[in-house]
């Protein structure tokens, strides 16, 4: 078509017209391309290896290829205008999802067919009797045809299993790094701090001893001294490494009875702010969180420097917030980009591998007057989690 023409795609039976209108023009003379043109049109699209569409301002597909039946079962050509959004997102060749997936996904496409939006992609998983597969929906709108949008659907399953398997895994390695974490406070607290508990009772009966030397009982008095600040590492590491079994108890209770017990033992003063309602978390939801607020607590202890905390958890505009903020002597850049992985930053990459788990995000921002942890959970991903390594 040439320059400074608009032109409109239409279907009819198996004969695609094109009508064009020089610009300005009330009338303009009727252009009515021969069949040739049309089959060579058709064949270009048909070249096409993936499900490919127009659709009008409308949102009704008004061309299609020969691989369209295989995201849409019925053929939608010249499909009705429907304000049902299911519906409405059937004829895209998208199926099923949540009716709110489906809204806000035919409120975008909707938006592109008017012109306000240039592009919009949507991952989707269609059944068939060949099984399950996963496809991405991108659609974009075609600049000499205002009003009009290409889509076209992606295979995507093999990546979209990969992306299963990778979070599987992470997961997995979560889980076995929980339980390490576990085996290794139960091993301090039944064997070293019990051989620490018997040496610094060895060595108070021995300084009880009237004829011991004075230079054997300095001696003793600061190894008693030495030993009584390694126990109490032990233990508070013991205590920090240990996570609680959360079970149906209120989530609140339990964050506030292990800031409780990490107060006691660190002397580090913790407020928790939490607010009267959360929104419903799966266990595994609960323990990711945990596990967040104990890796960033046992960072304050034993980095930080601060004699404060404060832990606030709330729930606003659908998501779940969660924040660590310290008064301490800040976390340098490095550290908090990740750039060394196998250094001292694990535990940050740790928290961060929980968050990303169910659609988390998680920032860090640090000067020399403290550090502060966010954590944005959306509220949507947060009872489904054992879906989340399939979606």
């Amino acid at each position: 078509m040439s320059v400074g023409r608009k032109a409109e795609i239409r279907a009819s039976g198996d004969i695609v017209h094109l009508f064009s209108k020089p610009q300005g023009e009330a009338g303009g003379q009727v252009i009515c391309h021969e069949r040739s043109e049309v089959s060579l049109l058709s064949a270009v699209i048909d070249a096409f290896p993936t499900p490919f569409a127009v659709a009008d301002k409308f949102g009704r597909i008004v061309l299609q290829n020969i691989h369209w039946n295989l995201v849409c079962a019925k053929g939608s050509l010249c499909s009705d205008i429907t304000d049902d959004d299911e519906a409405f997102m059937r004829s895209f060749g998208v199926i099923g999802g949540s009716s709110t997936d489906a809204a806000a996904s035919a409120k975008n496409l909707r938006e592109m067919c008017a012109g306000k939006r240039s592009s919009f992609s949507l991952a989707h998983k269609l059944t068939s009797s060949c099984g399950e597969r996963w496809f991405q929906m991108n659609a974009t709108g075609i600049r000499c045809l205002p009003g009009h949008v290409a889509i076209i659907h992606e295979d995507i399953n093999d990546l979209h299993q990969a992306k299963c398997d990778i979070n599987r895994l992470a997961m997995e390695l979560l889980e076995a790094k929980d339980n390490e974490r576990r085996r290794i406070a139960r091993a301090i607290h039944d064997t070293t701090a019990q051989d620490l508990v018997a040496s610094k009772l060895y060595l108070e009966k021995a300084l009880n001893d009237v004829e011991q030397s004075r230079n054997f009982s300095a001696s003793g008095v600061k190894a008693l001294e030495h030993l009584g600040n390694c126990l109490s590492e032990i233990r508070t590491l013991s205590y920090l490494l240990h996570p609680p079994d959360l079970g149906e108890f209120d989530f609140g209770q339990i964050v506030r009875s292990f800031l409780s017990g990490f107060v006691e033992r660190t002397g580090i003063q913790v407020a928790f702010d939490v607010a009267a309602r959360l929104p419903p978390m799966s266990p595994n939801v609960k323990r990711a969180l945990f596990l967040i607020i104990q890796e960033a607590l046992t960072n304050v202890y034993r980095h930080s420097g601060s004699n404060a905390a404060v832990v606030t958890m709330r729930s606003t505009n659908g998501k779940l917030v969660l924040e660590i903020a310290d008064y301490g002597r800040g976390c340098p850049t490095w550290l908090i980009e990740g750039k060394f992985s196998t250094g001292p930053g694990v535990g940050i990459a740790s928290m961060r591998a929980q968050a990303n788990q169910y659609h988390g995000a998680l920032a860090i921002q640090s000067n020399e007057y403290g550090t502060t942890l966010r954590v944005v959970f959306p509220a949507v991903y947060l009872t489904r989690a054992a879906d989340i390594a399939q979606s």
